[in-house]
């Protein structure tokens, strides 16, 4: 394996905070650079997915607790394919949330 330049590694994080406040927010593109530095493996261009905030919390949690793709699917009643392009688009960080689900879940929040 070769040696990772951290100088080089470190200017180009700092380039895509810079620009994006965190390598957390920052999309794909700005993060190529980085991932070729470190040495990680590059996600063939993923997609962003939006979802509600209840089923980004569910594939989060679950995800984090190793269940399968079926085991999440049947939590979610949706269909296998529909859930693993999820669990995909959340471990490239590119599963979003919603406006809509973001209210919708804050509106019912403040009513109880």
């Amino acid at each position: 394996m070769p040696r990772i330049d951290s100088q080089m590694l470190l200017e180009s994080i700092q380039e895509v905070e810079n620009e994006y406040h965190s390598v957390n927010d920052a999309p794909a593109k700005a993060m190529i650079n980085v991932w070729h530095l470190s040495g990680a493996v590059i996600p063939d261009d993923p997609q962003r997915v939006f979802v509600t905030r209840r089923t980004y919390t569910v594939i989060r949690v679950s995800v984090n607790h190793g269940l399968s793709v079926s085991a999440i699917a049947s939590l979610l009643n949706r269909s296998p394919s529909e859930i693993d392009k999820m669990v995909q688009a959340y471990k490239c960080n590119e599963l979003k949330i919603t406006k809509r689900g973001y209210k919708h879940d804050r509106e019912n929040r403040e009513k109880y």
